[in-house]
């Protein structure tokens, strides 16, 4: 009868504890697949960032961007360079692309990858950056006018500019600050080494004086390195 009592009270205790495992896997995998259905976005509208906050986002934000910028022309030009106005009324987005070192536009690529870079890319490209901007002034900051981004595919390093709101060069018309930029890149392209982990001269740059806000940043081949894998 003892044997019996203990064979019964290892059987309840095996299954109660069983029901106790069962119970937190399930509540496991129903916390994952709520995760799933429900993911947790970060909260935009009303937020406050400070300073040294919105430029770490500003950081990953256009590194987004030359993430999408390489991958979608999968690796078929030697340099990449992005032009985005963030003007509200006025947004304006090119890209041009070096192949055997010379400068061309969407026009002179295939079809399928232009198609891709003007209905994704660059729509995406001035969302985010003006989503960047709000968070600047939302920070205290200058807003964003122009932003300027250079790929290097030989030595994976890129380049980031942005031409603040408060900067003098901000007062210029999109076009003329487009076009002013890729005339330098023209005429710096026979000079510049493919494997060169410098960047092309930016325009605004020494005919008008950036502001004490202007940042150029340099991201490393390490890091580029992250992009392109």
């Amino acid at each position: 009868m003892g044997a019996v009592y203990s064979y019964y009270t290892i059987a309840i205790v095996w299954y109660n504890r069983h029901r106790i495992l069962e119970h937190r896997m399930m509540k496991k995998l129903f916390t994952q697949y709520k995760k799933r259905l429900w993911p947790r976005r970060p909260v935009i509208a009303g937020r406050t960032l400070t300073p040294q906050q919105a430029k770490q986002s500003w950081h990953l934000t256009a590194e987004d961007v030359v993430v999408d910028m390489v991958n979608t022309t999968l690796n078929s030009a030697e340099r990449l360079f992005l032009f985005v106005s963030v003007v509200e009324d006025e947004p304006l987005a090119e890209m041009r692309l070096v192949i055997k070192n010379h400068l061309h536009t969407l026009d002179d690529i295939t079809e399928t990858i232009a198609g891709e870079v003007e209905s994704r890319i660059l729509p995406k490209a001035q969302t985010l950056f003006a989503q960047a901007s709000h968070d600047f002034t939302q920070a205290g900051l200058p807003g964003v006018a122009f932003v300027e981004i250079q790929t290097e595919q030989a030595t994976g390093a890129w380049f980031s500019r942005i031409v603040w709101q408060n900067d003098p060069g901000a007062m210029l018309p999109k076009h003329q600050v487009l076009h002013k930029w890729l005339a330098i890149i023209k005429a710096e392209l026979p000079h510049h080494a493919t494997d060169s982990d410098q960047p092309f001269s930016w325009y605004p740059n020494a005919a008008i004086p950036p502001s004490k806000n202007s940042e150029q940043i340099l991201r490393t081949p390490q890091a580029q390195h992250q992009v392109t894998g």
